[in-house]
């Protein structure tokens, strides 16, 4: 445990500008709950988010292990970004109109998630079919691979999640997302296909890529997981009408844009934080 804190505390040394930026996050977090009188439970989000990434370094998931897969391979980092913040820009102005207040109330469910599902296939297929077909990719070389670390990354997550959610008394969304849904069919579709596999594809597509062009793989985690929190302010400005809490709601998804980007890094693969993306009912991050 002694070697895994000085560990934490060279990474904090190296990148402490990131360092200073997570804290920031998780300070406008905590003061928004003290305010809102909210501690314990953004308490136990944050342990949850914690105890997830000490474990999962504890059972020795380091980049040095005999066996462990190599990274993520990624060819043209330069003309790759570059596609990707074309689709982001062109993604977000997409959400942007599609949760507008006029467009979600006067649009039946099955149009709001059909045009949803078009700025999603805007913000990755370009992206998948130059990487696919013109750079030559394999799926395994975008992540999509079972490897030890993986399968045991996604139950240990799974546990503390769970169990920070019955300790800290908050309610499980399944049963709001069910409703919104109209179906447990539903539900599982939406969170697979509107959810895990286009987003954590945009994880991997910007943290690989963007840490790449950088060489600096603690900052194009951190803007991954930023970027990633902030392509749902459109959606939570459409829920709450005003900009100032739509921002604070994301601010509160940031710990688990982290978490899923350190699980991408530690594990190599995409399919542990596909996994989590689409259980992610313990609703820790939204009380």
């Amino acid at each position: 445990m002694f070697t895994l804190m000085r560990l934490y505390w060279e990474l904090i040394r190296r990148h402490w500008v990131v360092a200073a930026l997570v804290a920031t996050a998780f300070t406008i977090i905590l003061g928004e709950a003290f305010w809102f009188g909210k501690l314990p439970q953004r308490l136990a989000y944050l342990g949850a988010v914690a105890l997830s990434v000490v474990v999962l370094d504890l059972i020795n998931y380091r980049q040095s292990d005999p066996g462990s897969p190599p990274p993520l391979p990624v060819r043209r980092p330069g003309l790759e970004l570059a596609i990707a913040v074309g689709c982001l820009v062109i993604s977000f102005c997409f959400l942007l109109g599609h949760f507008s207040s006029a467009t979600i109330h006067s649009t039946s469910p099955a149009v709001i998630l059909f045009r949803l599902a078009g700025g999603l296939l805007a913000l990755n297929v370009p992206i998948a079919l130059i990487d696919l077909l013109v750079l030559r990719y394999r799926p395994w070389n975008l992540g999509y691979r079972c490897t030890r670390r993986s399968v045991m990354a996604t139950p240990i997550i799974l546990v503390f999640f769970f169990s920070f959610a019955y300790l800290s008394e908050t309610s499980f969304t399944l049963r709001q997302a069910v409703s919104e849904q109209g179906s447990i069919g539903g539900t599982i579709l939406a969170a697979v296909f509107l959810a895990a596999v286009p987003e954590e594809f945009f994880r991997m597509t910007w943290q690989t890529r963007f840490g790449a062009f950088s060489g600096n793989t603690a900052a194009a985690w951190f803007l991954t997981a930023s970027l990633w929190v902030f392509m749902h302010l459109p959606n939570f400005h459409a829920g709450y009408t005003s900009w100032a809490p739509a921002t604070i709601a994301c601010f509160n998804m940031i710990p688990l844009g982290l978490l899923w980007g350190y699980v991408l890094h530690r594990t190599r693969s995409v399919v542990p934080s596909m996994i989590l993306h689409c259980l992610n009912f313990s609703g820790l991050q939204n009380y």
